[in-house]
């Protein structure tokens, strides 16, 4: 009886650093969303940016670890060369 207490505590502790892991992965892509220009405050907006292909090719209700992890590397790299093209804009504009 105690064993089978024992491994159902396990299982709940297991569940709830899954789900707290899962908060942390879709917080920080919704921040980089926010940060590319996507409305992060309706879902359909974040559904169809994610659904392209090119970025997730799924909503992110439906990633796992393993793929939210993918799209916020992705993400970033997307983020890096927003920043650049917007350096070179401000470049370009000064000069004339």
């Amino acid at each position: 009886m105690q064993l089978e207490l024992d491994l159902g505590l396990e299982v709940k502790v297991k569940e709830l650093e899954n789900l707290a892991e899962t908060k942390k992965l879709r917080s920080s892509i919704l921040k980089k969303l926010q940060l590319h220009g996507v409305d992060t405050t309706d879902w359909t907006c974040v559904n169809r940016f994610l659904e392209n292909p090119r970025i997730a090719g799924k909503r992110l209700y439906s990633m796992d670890h393993q793929e939210m992890r993918d799209l916020i590397k992705k993400l970033g790299s997307i983020l890096t060369k927003d920043a650049d093209k917007r350096k070179k804009i401000e470049s370009i504009t000064q000069q004339n």
